[in-house]
């Protein structure tokens, strides 16, 4: 049984990663249907996420730090990236020195590279190209 609010909201999953509907609604039949793609890097990711969570934690990184950075930074959005997202980039290309690059992936939410990997990859290799 979802909860009320998923219920109501039930079609927004099809957007997000799988795991993170499988966390909400605490059954794993979302990851059943999905693609065998999408099984399989969520697989692979798990794979990942023991040497990640047991690694020493490290200092918060500082506007100071961000903005002496010495190579040219790229920041990547989606065109529908969530207003509590586009807030965090907006802070962040606030810290960032003025070469940094943007840009917008057309018809994307915050999750970019799931919805449009294609024009992330073009954009990143654009902007590699460039710098």
């Amino acid at each position: 049984m979802l909860p009320n609010k998923i219920k109501k909201n039930k079609n927004r999953f099809r957007a997000y990663p799988t795991h993170q509907a499988v966390q909400t609604t605490g059954s794993t039949a979302a990851f059943r249907k999905a693609p065998l793609a999408t099984q399989q890097r969520v697989r692979d990711n798990a794979r990942t996420l023991s040497p990640y969570w047991a690694r020493p934690t490290t200092l918060p990184t500082t506007c100071e730090q961000l903005g002496s950075l010495k190579v040219p930074p790229l920041v990547v959005s989606g065109e529908k990236t969530r207003a509590n997202f586009r807030y965090g980039n907006e802070t962040l290309l606030g810290c960032l020195p003025n070469n940094t690059a943007t840009v917008v992936i057309p018809g994307a939410p915050h999750m970019w590279y799931e919805a449009n990997p294609d024009a992330g990859a073009r954009a990143i290799l654009a902007f590699i190209s460039q710098h």
